[in-house]
C-alpha cells in the first residue's frame, strides 16, 4: 500500500506540466534564430527599432531557454531526487537519448560540408575533426575556455550538460526556500568578482549562467503559490500590467540596462507569467506546442541550414537588403523546422537502434 502510494506520488510529479512555457520556448528559438541570422548574413538589414533593440538582444534568449529548461527540469526530477525515488543511470540516460542521436547527426553532416570545401586533410579539417569528437562526447562544456567551431551553436548543450553532472547539488542547494535565495545572492556577487578580478567569464561559463539556473529553480519552489495568485483575476492583469509596462522599458532604454539585474528580472517576470497563465486548447496554442517540442532541434540546426541557404546567395537577386534578411529568416525557419519535423517522426526507431542493448 505505501509502495502504491509513493508510486502515484512520482506520477504526479512526472506528470506536471505547464503548457504556457511553450510560448516562451517559441519565442525563445525564433528570436534566437532571428539574430543569429542578422549577425551572419552578408548584407545586413537597415537598423532599425526591431533590428537594433529587439533582434540585436534576442541572441541572449539562450539564457530564457536555460531558465525554462532548469524550471522544467525540476518539474520532471527534483522530488524524485529528493526521495531518492531515480537512479544516476535512469537519469543520465534519458539526457543522452534525448539530445546525442540529433547532434551526433548535425555533427557529421557539419564535418561533411567542410570536407566537401577543403577536398583535403588540411589543418583546418584537422581541427574539424577534432572539434567534432569533443562535440559527441556532450562533456564539452568542461573544456577551458573551448572554441568549438563545428555546431558553434552546440556550446549552449555543452553547458546544460555540466549542469545535468550538478543537478543533484542542484538539488541540495535547492532545498529549502531560504537557501535557495542564499545561494542566488552568492551566484550573483560570484558572476560580479569573476567579471572583475577573477580572469573574466563569458555565456559559456557555468558561473556565468548560475544566476539563470538558480533562479529557474526558485521559481519552480514558489510555482503553487504564483498559479494560486494568478487565479485571482485583478492580480492576473495586474501582473501582466507590470511585466507589458517593464518589456517595454527594456527593450526602448537599451543603454540604461543592467545587463545581469535587467535581464534575469525580465527572464523571471515572463517566466511567471506563463506559468500563471492558464491555457487552453487553442489552435495557438496546438501551434507553438509544436514548436516547443522541436525548439532544441530548430536551435541545433539552424546554423547548419543557414549554411546551406547562404550558397544561394540571395543578395545578388534581391537589391532590398530588408526583403533578402526577413526571406532567409523565412527560408532557415522552414527548413530548420522541416528537418526536426523529419527527425522526431523517425527518432524513436534511431534512438532504439543506436541505444539497444545487445
Amino acid at each position: 500500500m505505501g509502495g502504491g502510494k509513493k508510486q502515484h506520488q512520482n506520477d504526479a510529479v512526472k506528470k506536471e506540466r505547464y503548457n504556457s512555457l511553450d510560448v516562451l520556448r517559441t519565442l525563445a528559438c525564433i528570436g534566437i534564430v532571428l539574430m543569429h541570422i542578422r549577425s551572419n548574413i552578408a548584407v545586413k538589414p537597415t537598423g532599425s527599432f526591431l533590428t537594433e533593440n529587439i533582434i540585436a538582444f534576442t541572441g541572449n534568449f539562450v539564457l530564457l531557454f536555460m531558465m525554462i529548461s532548469v524550471f522544467s527540469m525540476c518539474c520532471g526530477y527534483y522530488q524524485r531526487f529528493r526521495e531518492g525515488t531515480i537512479t544516476p543511470h535512469q537519469f543520465y540516460s534519458k539526457r543522452y537519448v534525448r539530445v546525442w542521436p540529433f547532434f551526433a547527426l548535425l555533427v557529421l553532416i557539419d564535418i561533411i560540408m567542410t570536407f566537401l570545401g577543403e577536398r583535403s586533410l588540411t589543418e583546418n579539417m584537422i581541427q574539424e575533426l577534432a572539434d567534432g569528437f569533443a562535440d559527441l562526447t556532450l562533456v564539452f562544456g568542461l573544456l577551458p575556455n573551448a572554441d568549438i567551431k563545428v555546431i558553434g551553436v552546440g556550446w549552449f548543450l555543452g553547458l546544460i550538460f555540466v549542469f545535468y553532472m550538478l543537478f543533484p547539488f542542484f538539488v541540495y542547494l535547492l532545498d529549502t526556500k531560504r537557501r535557495a535565495w542564499m545561494i542566488l545572492l552568492i551566484s550573483i556577487v560570484l558572476f560580479f568578482l569573476s567579471d572583475k578580478y577573477l580572469g573574466g567569464i563569458n555565456s559559456k561559463n557555468i558561473i556565468f549562467c548560475a544566476p539563470y539556473f538558480i533562479s529557474g529553480g526558485i521559481v519552480y519552489l514558489y510555482r503553487r503559490s504564483i498559479v494560486k495568485v494568478m487565479q485571482n483575476r485583478l492580480a492576473y492583469y495586474g501582473y501582466i500590467a507590470i511585466v507589458s509596462l517593464y518589456t517595454i522599458l527594456f527593450f526602448s532604454f537599451v543603454d540604461l540596462r543592467f545587463p545581469l539585474v535587467s535581464n534575469l528580472l525580465l527572464y523571471i517576470l515572463w517566466l511567471i507569467l506563463a506559468i500563471g497563465t492558464d491555457n487552453h486548447n487553442s489552435f495557438f496554442q496546438k501551434v507553438v506546442s509544436f514548436f516547443s517540442g522541436i525548439s532544441m532541434e530548430i536551435y541545433l540546426c539552424h546554423m547548419v541550414i543557414f549554411r546551406a541557404i547562404e550558397k544561394l546567395h540571395l543578395e545578388n537577386k534581391i537589391s532590398n537588403n530588408d526583403l533578402n534578411y526577413w526571406l532567409t529568416c523565412l527560408l532557415v525557419l522552414s527548413g530548420a523546422v522541416c528537418f526536426a519535423s523529419v527527425w522526431k517522426r523517425y527518432e524513436k526507431k534511431i534512438t532504439t537502434v543506436v541505444f539497444s542493448r545487445r
